[in-house]
């Protein structure tokens, strides 16, 4: 048994999970797949894959702040630093420019066995959270977005945009995706991150994302200055850089609409929301029905 956990530890992680040729994604012209696919990719690229509403601006900021010595808050978007692969063309971005920083960053919410599949030397940091409190955000940043949807959240909890596919293909359920990541768990190249202890113990896997990235120069000043900036107070004062305003703005500005890019009032809800008593009892249900299945 040990041999096969050591053996599993050198492995990468499509060698495990499988390779899937990169889709096609809902409502997204190919333009943007074309582009995705087109990634000339180098040894030592890292890959940010998240479920949506799992931790993914906390965890772009943070890597990018990590490459750039705690420095670099010179942009108007996060994605113009850490770029999203399939919404890139609706801004117009090179996703083979030069990028700043120590390494390259890629955010990508698809199902990992369909993330650069056949790249060589890639790595992968991957989040998990709390599926009720994943919902809850979920729920409410597409009600934000004006995406037609029922207002109910526990109507929400029970459809197919939750339970099966939010991207069809590309983006699934969020059980689908920790599966993988579960599977893939052992692997040298990915690193899984619990969304709720990197809030609430910040310094010490700072530390582990900037090794796991192959910065050798962690210092504690670095720390300090990263762990600052990525502060939720910090981070509401600087919200402009991190709700997608400037992406709407630039992708409206070429005529590039697509309801995946800003947000509709450009804000993002500070508000912490209630969770119905009823939402863990359908998450234990889907489960069940996921195991016996």
């Amino acid at each position: 048994m040990e041999m096969d956990v050591e053996a599993t530890k050198r492995k990468l992680v499509h060698d495990v999970i499988g390779r899937v040729q990169t889709k096609p994604m809902n409502g997204k012209p190919l333009e943007c797949l074309a582009d995705e696919t087109g990634i000339r990719h180098e040894r030592g690229d890292i890959y940010l894959v998240t479920y949506p509403k799992t931790g993914t601006t906390l965890l772009q900021y943070i890597c990018h702040l990590l490459r750039t010595n705690g420095d670099d808050d010179d942009f108007e978007d996060i994605h113009q630093v850490v770029p999203h692969t399939s919404s890139s063309w609706f801004i117009g971005q090179d996703l083979n420019g030069k990028q700043r920083g120590k390494v390259r960053l890629f955010k990508s919410h698809r199902i990992l066995d369909q993330v650069a599949p056949f790249a060589n030397g890639v790595k992968y940091i991957v989040t998990i959270r709390d599926p009720v409190k994943t919902l809850i955000s979920l729920h409410s940043f597409r009600m934000s977005r004006g995406q037609k949807q029922s207002s109910d959240i526990i109507e929400f909890a029970r459809s197919d945009v939750w339970t099966k596919e939010n991207n069809p293909g590309c983006v699934l359920s969020l059980l689908d995706h920790y599966l993988q990541f579960w599977q893939a768990k052992d692997c040298e190249n990915i690193l899984i991150v619990p969304y709720e202890d990197l809030v609430t113990h910040r310094s010490d896997w700072l530390r582990v994302i900037a090794l796991f990235m192959g910065i050798d120069d962690v210092s504690d000043l670095l720390l300090q200055k990263v762990q600052k900036k990525t502060s939720r107070e910090n981070m509401l004062l600087n919200v402009s850089k991190l709700d997608e305003s400037w992406a709407a703005k630039q992708r409206d500005s070429l005529g590039r609409v697509h309801k995946t890019i800003g947000t509709k009032s450009g804000r993002r809800s500070t508000q912490r929301q209630r969770t119905p008593s009823s939402l863990p009892v359908l998450f234990s249900q889907r489960r069940t029905q996921q195991r016996v299945e």
